[in-house]
């Protein structure tokens, strides 16, 4: 028995798909059409496992992890009561060129890292699962504060052996049937792929199948190649996980594009974000990411030749042709997917049958579909009518079908061309644009179509399946709408294509304006101004002094005509019109509006002659109240605007002759210097007296003699 969606109700689990199972009898070339109604569960379990990169590279990030654990725990408790959170890691395979051999040889292989001293690391592993899936967040921090890092040789990591463990192990990790799931994989660079295990010497396939000792970790990293792409892609799928891909960019490395290409081609429902360098926002990409996936819906089906599926989505206003998606579903929202199921084999064999699946992306809920083809009738069980039926004698039973004369046609022959008494199929084609009888959706019979079931009109055109849907019901039903050939005739008050959109008084204010006049009121809902720092379901939300500040400066410009009015036909005008929505009392200061004062309505806002005005407002039953302090602070007026100038001008006069004085002083003083420091030196060099003296031991080289016979 198909059953409705709804909640959890005395521990029976939602139903978030509906209907469960569905017998289709189609003849080829002619389509049935199916609903299927989708409504993502309030308070849905939710199982979220982390598969964390622990290379030397996250060092930072493990360290962040460890303190988020109980926030992150906190941020899914404002989304789910009923969650798990569960941990893994990889580094890569313990083989070269992987690794460097060197660091099994000791279990602290950070020792041969020369550039760090004194760190500690756990020697390289495949994958490891270190907290299975659990509500026990406390026990989840002890436990995740004795983890460390551990080192790997080239770039890419073995993240795609560590996504294959998590997802095909199913009882080790703790995935809930009732739950959905999410994986959670950080890292800083790329992963290897499928044939990179042969750089290594491992040659052996990965067969997908889970292989966890004990103690968790992967017991065959060494002995299987890693898992292709497309590998991964297709399990995950079937066991209904989701991947985010939580992605941190470095100075000369950025893989986010990488991994937004890998979900764009294979995670057509996963997420990319990018972590901070020590992963800080990794809360709030967990809680941004989770919330993004469950307001998306997204059909697929395993239909194969010869059942084609067409699909048209009804996302609340929103129709939409050949789509199987709707985004921006809000909580409990139902939504619709019409399908077209149509067998296109020509080559028809009676009794054949198959079945297929139609199941919303990441739900552990699907809808299975049977479809048997109808070629022909069945002579035995169905004679069909009399030859006396067919038009006494104008036709002849034929496999229970009439057979009608030359001249004669008709179901039962009834009609007759030769005689002029019908008319021909023409009359039966709606407009020059076909040449279809009946649009295709009936039998023209004597010149009229004979309709099948549901379809309407003339001409066969119309039908209750061609109007658009809304909550899964056609117009929305009862009380919404009704189909009218192929398009809603809505219920007074509600409008839009598929009478989705409430009376506008959804969207009127407590005072009794429409969004409280600060946003425009559209299908039912408020649409705030941005300018206005307004929201809320009728735009009546914001922050105290925001909203304070709002509402003060909206009663200014009545004050300012009606208090202080400078006598003109405006402020007449301006103050006839404010005097209908306030009572004015120009006495602050009196002790009985004193004690009737709000101290959070006090309002001190500027004037249109630049002076601040004190008031407040009270709001009763039967008026809205402003007491205004007459003593208002207004701008000095002394001065006219010609003498600022000059006072100014005066200024800036004073401050030029002020420097160019003192740059008149600073180079006389260094003139005086200058003159002082030259005298000084003439007279030390006046005193100097040039000494001339011989050396007692210097010899002459040259001797002279006196001839003594010289002058005789």
């Amino acid at each position: 028995m198909n059953k409705p969606v709804q909640d959890k109700v005395n521990n029976v689990g939602p139903i978030q798909v509906s209907p469960q199972e569905i017998r289709l009898l189609i003849r080829p070339g002619q389509p049935a059409y199916v609903n299927i109604t989708v409504r993502p569960s309030r308070d849905y379990p939710v199982d979220m496992y982390f598969v964390m990169d622990l290379s030397y590279s996250m060092s930072d990030d493990l360290e962040t992890m460890k303190n988020a654990i109980e926030d992150l725990a906190n941020a899914m408790r404002m989304i789910t009561t009923d969650f798990q959170l569960g941990f893994g890691s990889f580094v890569d395979k313990t083989v070269s060129p992987f690794i460097r051999s060197v660091y099994l040889q000791n279990d602290n292989p950070c020792i041969y890292l020369t550039s760090v001293a004194n760190d500690v690391c756990d020697k390289p592993y495949g994958f490891r699962n270190i907290f299975p899936l659990s509500q026990e967040t406390n026990t989840f921090q002890t436990l995740l504060a004795g983890i460390t890092k551990s080192l790997s040789a080239d770039r890419p990591e073995g993240g795609l052996d560590g996504l294959m463990q998590a997802t095909v192990c199913k009882q080790q990790i703790g995935w809930r049937e009732e739950a959905r799931h999410f994986i959670i994989y950080m890292s800083d660079a790329d992963f290897h792929i499928a044939l990179d295990g042969k750089i290594g010497g491992i040659t052996r396939p990965n067969d997908g199948k889970c292989y966890l000792d004990a103690s968790g970790f992967y017991t065959k990293t060494n002995q299987m190649d890693y898992p292709s792409i497309g590998q991964i892609s297709s399990t995950m799928k079937e066991q209904n996980i989701i991947p985010i891909f939580a992605i941190s960019k470095s100075d000369f490395y950025n893989d986010i594009p990488f991994y937004q290409d890998l979900v764009n081609q294979f995670f057509e429902s996963g997420k990319v974000g990018g972590l901070a360098r020590d992963s800080s926002n990794i809360i709030e990409l967990v809680r941004a990411s989770y919330e993004q996936i469950t307001a998306e819906v997204r059909m697929d089906d395993t239909a194969k030749d010869p059942v084609k599926v067409k699909y048209t989505a009804y996302c609340g206003s929103e129709v939409m042709a050949n789509s199987k998606e709707c985004l921006s579903v809000a909580s409990q929202e139902a939504v619709t997917f019409q399908l077209e199921v149509s067998v296109i084999n020509q080559n028809c064999l009676a009794g054949a049958s198959t079945s297929f699946t139609v199941k919303p992306d990441g739900f552990n809920e699907e809808v299975l579909i049977h479809v048997e083809t109808l070629c022909d009738c069945n002579c035995l069980n169905d004679p069909g009518p009399s030859e006396e039926q067919c038009s006494g004698g104008n036709g002849t039973n034929v496999c229970g079908v009439c057979k009608c004369n030359t001249g004669r046609y008709g179901e039962q022959c009834e009609c007759n061309l030769l005689e002029g008494t019908a008319l021909g199929s023409d009359e039966c084609i709606a407009s020059s644009e076909t040449t279809t009888p009946c649009s295709g959706e009936g039998t023209c019979i004597c010149g009229k179509c004979l309709c099948n079931e549901g379809f309407t009109g003339e001409f066969c055109q119309c039908s209750d399946l061609k109007c658009p849907l809304y909550n899964g019901l056609t117009c929305g039903g009862e009380g919404y709408g009704r189909c009218e050939c192929n398009e809603c005739a809505c219920e007074p008050g509600y409008t839009g294509t598929n009478c989705n959109c409430p009376p506008n008084d959804a969207c009127m204010a407590a005072n009794g304006k429409e969004c409280n006049g600060f946003g425009t009121c559209k299908c039912g809902k408020c649409t705030c101004f941005q300018e206005s720092s307004y929201d809320g379901p009728t735009c009546e939300t914001c922050d105290e002094y925001t909203c304070l500040q709002t509402v003060c400066d909206e009663k200014i410009p009545c004050i300012s005509c009606t208090v202080f009015s400078d006598g003109s036909e405006k402020d007449a005008a301006c103050a006839a019109e404010c005097q209908e929505q306030y009572v004015f009392i120009v006495d602050f200061n009196n002790e009985n509006n004193t004690n009737n004062i709000d101290k959070n309505n006090v309002c001190e806002s500027t004037d249109r002659n630049k002076c601040v005005v004190l008031f407040t407002y009270l709001v009763n039953e039967t008026a809205t109240y402003i007491i205004i302090n007459n003593d208002r602070s207004c701008p000095d007026k002394s001065l006219e605007p010609q003498d600022i100038v000059f006072l100014v001008l005066g200024i800036i006069l004073g401050i030029l002759l002020a420097g160019l004085a003192a740059l008149f002083i600073l180079r006389m003083l260094t003139f005086i210097y200058d003159r002082r420091e030259y005298a000084r030196f003439e007279k030390e060099l006046n005193k100097s007296t040039k000494e001339t003296g011989e050396n007692p031991l210097f010899k002459s080289s040259t001797t002279s003699y006196r001839n003594p016979m010289y002058g005789q």
